[in-house]
C-alpha cells in the first residue's frame, strides 16, 4: 500500500513506529472478551460505536470498524487496517483531528452511513 501524498520519509517512519506499537501493545485475553460480549450482549444486529478506540485492539475482536480520518491523519490506514475489521473508510478533505467537533455534519453523516453499510437502519 502507498500512502500518497505522504512524504516517502514519513511514511517509512510511521509504518515504523506503528509496527513496535502493534508488537508492544498487549492483546486483550479472549476470557475479558468472552466476558465483554457477554455483559455487553453483543450479537449480529446489535450496535456499537467506539470512539478514541486507540490501537483498535479490543474493537476489532468485537466489531466491523468504519473510520472517518481528515487529511491530517491520512497516514493512519496501513495501521487501521492491521489491527481492525475495517469495512468503511472516508478521507474528509477539511477539518481536523477532532472530525466530530470540526465537521460535525461529515461527522454524522458518515456515521450514519458506516451503520447503512453494516447493514443497521440509523434515521
Amino acid at each position: 500500500m502507498t500512502l500518497d501524498g505522504v512524504h516517502p520519509a514519513a511514511a517509512f517512519g510511521f509504518q515504523r513506529a506503528a509496527d513496535a506499537y502493534r508488537r508492544g501493545r498487549p492483546d486483550y485475553p479472549d476470557e475479558a472478551i468472552a466476558f465483554l460480549a457477554t455483559a455487553l450482549r453483543l450479537q449480529p444486529g446489535r450496535r456499537v460505536l467506539d470512539l478514541a478506540a486507540g490501537t483498535g485492539k479490543l474493537t476489532h475482536s468485537l466489531v466491523p470498524t468504519g473510520v472517518l480520518v481528515s487529511t491530517q491523519d491520512v497516514t493512519i490506514r496501513r495501521w487501521a487496517e492491521r489491527e481492525n475489521n475495517v469495512v468503511h473508510w472516508t478521507e474528509l478533505a477539511h477539518g481536523g483531528h477532532f472530525a466530530a467537533l470540526e465537521a460535525p455534519n461529515a461527522f454524522v453523516k458518515d456515521v450514519r452511513e458506516f451503520f447503512r453499510q453494516i447493514s443497521f437502519a440509523v434515521s
